[in-house]
């Protein structure tokens, strides 16, 4: 009976790193991970949040409210980044399949540097999953009434996740539009 609980265990703990699988973008480790994964989307984050917080009038939550508003947008995004990814796994080039150049692109566990493919395909999977998550996640937000105090903690993090979101797409973008082109793009030394 208890082999059984433990198979079953298993077995869930095997699903849920499944479906959590394009969260393995955020363990890519590169020079500026700290900045473009923690800082930048912070100081967005912050001046969106004071934004909202200090104008009565900006709603963040309900039918009217920033988060309805991002939820419309995440609509015509989750298909766009689902597009690429596909477009990126599927496309034949023998430039995508090169490492980068003059930059380190590596997983924790792996010496070896990431591929353009890999880590365009690595960075549209979470794209394509934080997308769909905010989306649910601001379905179920706008049907729960919140006390002013959560509504700030949920609201900052909602909005520190979505900032994230913005700050890897635009990464993304500029590797997809200017360094696929660049193979041999090293970068100048300060020399």
């Amino acid at each position: 009976m208890s082999q059984n609980k433990s198979d079953i265990r298993y077995q869930f703990t095997e699903w849920v790193k499944l479906l959590v699988s394009p969260l393995l973008f955020i363990q890519v480790q590169h020079k500026s991970k700290r900045t473009l994964q923690v800082s930048i989307p912070l100081c967005i984050c912050s001046f969106i949040w004071s934004f909202v917080v200090l104008f009565a009038n900006a709603n963040f939550f309900g039918d009217s409210g920033v988060i309805k508003s991002l939820m419309e947008l995440f609509e015509i995004l989750i298909g766009f980044y689902i597009a690429s990814l596909a477009a990126i796994s599927a496309f034949s080039s023998s430039v995508l399949d090169t490492n980068l150049d003059g930059e380190s692109f590596r997983l924790p566990d792996d010496s070896e540097n990431l591929s353009r493919r890999q880590l365009l395909s690595l960075a549209f999977g979470y794209l394509s999953f934080s997308t769909l998550v905010l989306y649910l996640l601001g379905m179920l937000l706008n049907l729960i009434d919140f006390n002013w105090r959560l509504q700030i903690i949920i609201g900052f993090l909602y909005m520190f996740w979505v900032s994230h979101l913005i700050v890897t797409t635009l990464f993304t973008l500029h590797y997809l539009s200017i360094k696929i082109h660049q193979p041999n793009y090293k970068p100048k030394s300060k020399d």
